[in-house]
């Protein structure tokens, strides 16, 4: 939706425009912070990384790494 406002992290110059532009278009930056958060809610939870954690460990260990359930 706003990938035009996402610079590549490598590109700092664009930086600057990129806050520039938010402060000016209020509603876009609300929104954008709204997806953002929603983001981050679904796949950065504690929950999430254990789960990518331990399906990480059981690929390394020779497991499948096709259930989001740690072994017991």
């Amino acid at each position: 939706m706003f990938r035009n406002l996402r610079p590549d992290p490598r590109e700092v110059a664009a930086r600057p425009g990129l806050d520039q532009r938010l402060v000016h278009e209020q509603d876009r930056a609300a929104t954008m912070g709204r997806a953002d958060r929603e983001r981050v809610l679904q796949h950065f939870t504690w929950d999430e990384v254990a789960r990518r954690t331990a399906r990480l460990y059981r690929e390394l260990l020779g497991g499948t790494g096709g259930t989001d359930r740690p072994r017991a």
